[in-house]
Parts: C-alpha cells; sequence; structure tokens
C-alpha cells in the first residue's frame, strides 16, 4: 500500500514552501527508498523513491511518463533540453558531437586556466573571512563551456549572462513548483524580472551572431547559424546548453567545496594527491581521471547534494507498477535525493565514505542508487564532460587554497535548476604556504 503524506495543516507545507529539498531530505530519512503520494497546495503527485522504479519510468516506460518542462521552453525557448520526439533527435544531432566528443585534454586546458582565475579571485575577495563563492564558480564553468563547446568567449554574450539567466531560472522554478500560499506579487517581479533578462539576453545574442558572422571561426554556434530557422532556435539551444552546461557543474563544485571544508583531515588526504598538479604543464587528463580518491570523493559529493534534486515527468495515462496505481494527467517526481540517500544502499548515507566506491568507481550493488545525471534516453550528455571538468577544478582548488567552514552555518537549501544554498555557499578560504 502507497502511503499518501499529507502536507495540509502540518509543518512539512511551510517547509515545502521554503525548500522543497528540505522535504525531500526529511522523506528521504524518515521513508528511506519507499514510493509516496505526497499531497501539496491541493494537488496530489506520485514521488518515486525506489531506484528500481525509477529506472522503469526513465528506461522502459518513457512514452508514458513524458519529460515535464513547465515553463522553461517558453522561457528559454526550443531546444534538445525542452522538446521531445523527433524534435529532439534532430535538435540532439546538431550538439551530441560537440559535447560528447571534445577532446579531454583541451578540456583540461580550458578548466585550469578559468578555474585557477576563479582561485585567484576568490582568495583576494576572501581574504581570510568567509565569502560565496558560487558566483566565481558560475563563471569559470559557463566560460569552459562556451569555449569548449559553444564556441565563443562567455563575454561575447556580456558580462550580465549568467545574471540574466539566473532570473529566468528563479521563475521557472517557482512556477513549476507553485508555492499557492505565497503573495502573487512576488511572482509579479519575478516574472518582470525575468522578461527582462530574457529580452536582454536575446538583444546581446543577436548582436553576437551578428559579429560572428564575419569570422570563419568554428563551433556549435557556426553550425546552428547556418542551420533552418525552422529546424533550430538557436537562441534557445545556446541558452539551455549554456545553463545546463555550467550550473550543475558549478553546483556540484560548490558543494563539494562545502564538504572538504567541513572535513579538515579528508581535505589534507585529498591535498595530498594532487600538491602540483594544478601548475604541471604536462597534466593530461588520464592522470586526473586516475586519481582514485579525488573520484571517489566527487561521487560521493553528487550522492549528497546531487545538483538536480528532482526529475519530473508527466503521466500521459494511468499506470500500474506493482501495488503503485499512477493516475493519468498527474505529476511524477523522481526525488534523486530519496534514490540517493536510501540508508538500505548507503548507510549513514549523509556521510562522506570514500570506501563505498572502490577504486574511484561505481560498485555493481550500489550504481542503481546513483543517478545524479538522470538514466534512460535522456540522461545528461554532458555528463562525461562535467566529470572531467569538476575533478581538474577540484584539482586547482585542492591545490591552491585552504578551505575552513564558517561557524554555526545553517544550511538552508534553494531550488532553482540546480540544488543551491539559500545566500550562497560560504567559506573561508586562504592561499596555501
Amino acid at each position: 500500500m502507497i502511503e499518501l503524506i499529507r502536507t495540509k495543516g502540518t509543518p512539512l507545507l511551510e517547509t515545502w514552501l521554503q525548500s522543497p529539498c528540505n522535504v525531500l531530505y526529511y522523506l528521504a530519512k524518515n521513508r528511506p527508498g519507499k514510493n509516496l503520494d505526497i499531497e501539496i497546495g491541493g494537488a496530489t503527485f506520485h514521488l518515486v523513491q525506489d531506484a528500481d522504479t525509477a529506472r522503469e519510468i526513465l528506461r522502459n516506460r518513457t512514452e508514458i511518463y513524458c519529460k515535464y518542462f513547465g515553463s522553461y521552453s517558453r522561457l528559454f525557448g526550443e531546444s534538445r533540453l525542452t522538446v521531445n520526439g523527433d524534435k529532439w533527435r534532430k535538435l540532439r544531432g546538431y550538439s551530441q558531437s560537440y559535447i560528447t566528443e571534445t577532446d579531454a585534454n583541451a578540456v583540461l586546458k580550458a578548466t585550469k586556466h578559468f578555474f585557477r582565475e576563479a582561485c585567484d579571485n576568490l582568495l583576494t575577495q576572501s581574504n581570510g573571512v568567509e565569502y560565496a563563492v558560487d558566483e566565481a564558480l558560475d563563471f569559470a564553468a559557463a566560460a569552459t563551456v562556451s569555449k569548449m563547446v559553444l564556441g565563443f568567449p562567455i563575454e561575447d554574450w556580456g558580462p550580465e549572462a549568467i545574471s540574466d539567466i539566473r532570473k529566468i531560472l528563479r521563475l521557472a522554478s517557482w512556477e513549476n513548483f507553485p508555492q499557492p500560499t505565497r503573495s502573487g506579487v512576488d511572482e509579479a517581479f519575478l516574472t518582470l524580472d525575468a522578461e527582462d533578462a530574457k529580452l536582454d539576453l536575446q538583444a546581446r545574442f543577436a548582436k553576437l551572431l551578428t559579429e560572428r558572422d564575419k569570422s570563419n571561426s568554428r563551433g556549435l554556434v557556426n553550425d546552428l547559424a547556418k542551420a533552418d530557422p525552422a529546424d533550430v532556435d538557436i537562441f534557445g539551444e545556446l541558452a539551455t546548453l549554456l545553463f545546463a552546461g555550467f550550473d550543475t557543474t558549478a553546483s556540484s563544485l560548490a558543494w563539494s567545496m562545502f564538504l572538504l571544508a567541513k572535513d579538515p583531515a579528508l581535505q589534507s588526504k585529498l591535498r595530498a594527491s594532487v600538491r602540483g598538479m594544478s601548475t604541471d604543464e604536462g597534466l593530461e587528463a588520464a592522470d586526473v581521471l586516475a586519481l582514485q580518491d579525488l573520484n571517489a570523493f566527487f561521487l560521493e559529493a553528487m550522492r549528497i547534494f546531487p545538483p538536480i534534486p528532482v526529475l519530473s515527468r508527466t503521466l500521459a495515462e494511468n499506470d500500474q507498477i506493482g501495488d503503485w496505481a499512477l493516475v493519468k494527467g498527474r505529476r511524477v517526481l523522481i526525488s534523486i535525493i530519496g534514490v540517493q540517500q536510501d540508508s538500505s544502499v548507503f548507510p549513514n548515507p549523509l556521510d562522506v565514505r570514500l570506501e563505498r566506491h572502490p577504486k574511484g568507481s561505481l560498485a555493481k550493488e550500489t550504481a542503481g542508487n546513483f543517478v545524479p545525471f538522470g538514466d534512460g534516453k535522456r540522461v545528461c550528455p554532458g555528463a562525461r564532460f562535467a566529470n572531467l571538468e569538476a575533478l581538474v577544478a577540484l584539482v586547482v582548488i585542492l591545490d591552491t587554497m585552504q578551505l575552513e567552514p564558517v561557524p554555526d552555518q545553517s544550511l538552508k537549501l534553494r531550488w532553482d535548476a540546480s540544488m543551491r544554498q539559500v545566500d550562497g555557499t560560504k567559506i573561508i578560504m586562504t592561499p596555501l604556504r
């Protein structure tokens, strides 16, 4: 029998309004691995926490569990991330090779450059006091994906591009998970900010395209510019690839720094394994991928704090999975937090334990409960790229700075496109002596 969790008139509703992620962690702890129905604001959602059920939905029943885009397609336009069917396959054909076939050593080189700049900036700004790392990580990750995949420097889209995308993501988050007891005034201001940001992004992008037409440089932006406009919404494709490419990577790195700051012994252990690598001109991607402890740590960081906490689907027809009757038209929320926090698979799931991932790889018996990049045909196409980028960034961070936690810092979660801390991830950073 599937349990129905009612939030009306309970503290859970107010917690959901403050942060859905907090509720997901609560349910993962108190109903580990259990699928649930949950009532929020008068609507009932199906909540998946069982890994086998998640895999069945994402791999085998994609025809009736339709990817839910909410307002993302309206706010960002059409792209391989916001369409289905033949349109999705066609758009995937344009960008797939740029994402999956990028030279690993070129990615390493670009990542080292941009994240070294980020670390230098953070050390200057922090100067031994608490400072939020998110903005610097966002820019470094955006600069890397823009250079390596999109085909132009992020500065060409204007220095406001990342903050504009954030404004759109905030509105999309609000609309996709409505908060019925909150004032409509809040949503009105979010809407104005997002609409202004989109117009600014489009205007600067049109200018970028005009200037790119005068060059002979290669890259995804050039290929898309030559495509039939009926086939490709070039703004939508590049805007969504940019936010998908930097947002989750930056989020996972912020959480990694948070965990390292909390555990000095682990930080020292990992630093010893990477010492001197950030300035080693002969360093290659294979060298970083061979760092077993660093790989194991990053797997744990993504498992504990998955950048995308939930995957959302809409049911096209009634379905039955075991004793669970799922209703046509309802939203199905696949809780990545719930799947990855199953204590029957990962004892003490909030603890970082490198031994969960022997030789820095997923163990066969736990691999099904590790889905930070999704699963099935809509699995994140940039998983390989993002993993290498994050590992190289961690090499630079560990080899550059000492991380210390902010005393008595409370953990408040927010959810835009990725899971972040409400006021940013604040850390005390000092240069290594």
